[in-house]
């Protein structure tokens, strides 16, 4: 039998990651636009709680990029379990009984509700690997036939970087 693997996170305190979390199966759970809200509103209060510094995100139907300064002392393993946690504990009472059926085969495995076990974390050491991760995740809901331009998806850090809402060193601000 093939035993489980999950990806290797690295990132520890102060390191800026590239992080990518799925869904439970691939399921489209994050479809309607309320739910799609309350993860972008979640991405925000747990960086500011947490003291991480959120440098852009993006929300899409089945799973979330962003890029985020960890915080102090705190691994991305420690972050992500957090976020995680607290998005599925706000999530699950407004799924729907069609989207809970989407993952009811998986769902309880190992624990998980909402999101799969893994993510992956990539820690940015050079600018040009920040910027590439920034485009990556603006660019994401235009490959998908969403939207035109990148700033036109509200559910992206797309448009806080075109209105000059981001700094290096505080990242976006909300």
């Amino acid at each position: 039998m093939a035993r489980y693997r999950h990806y290797k996170n690295f990132g520890v305190g102060g390191d800026t990651v590239f992080v990518t979390t799925t869904c439970l199966d691939f399921a489209h759970l994050l479809k309607r636009d309320e739910i799609k809200d309350r993860v972008v509103e979640r991405l925000w209060s747990d960086h500011r709680h947490y003291g991480a510094v959120l440098h852009a995100y993006v929300v899409m139907s089945n799973h979330i990029h962003f890029v985020s300064r960890l915080p102090p002392e705190r691994t991305s393993s420690w972050f992500l379990q957090r976020l995680k946690s607290n998005v599925s504990k706000e999530l699950l009472p407004l799924l729907t009984p069609a989207e809970t059926g989407l993952v009811d085969h998986q769902r309880g495995l190992d624990g998980r509700q909402f999101w799969k076990r893994s993510f992956d974390s990539l820690v940015l050491r050079e600018e040009k690997a920040f910027w590439q991760k920034i485009g990556y995740i603006h660019r994401n809901p235009v490959r998908a036939g969403l939207v035109l331009e990148p700033q036109d998806y509200p559910w992206s850090s797309a448009k806080g970087f075109n209105d000059g809402n981001w700094d290096e060193e505080g990242g976006l601000r909300h």
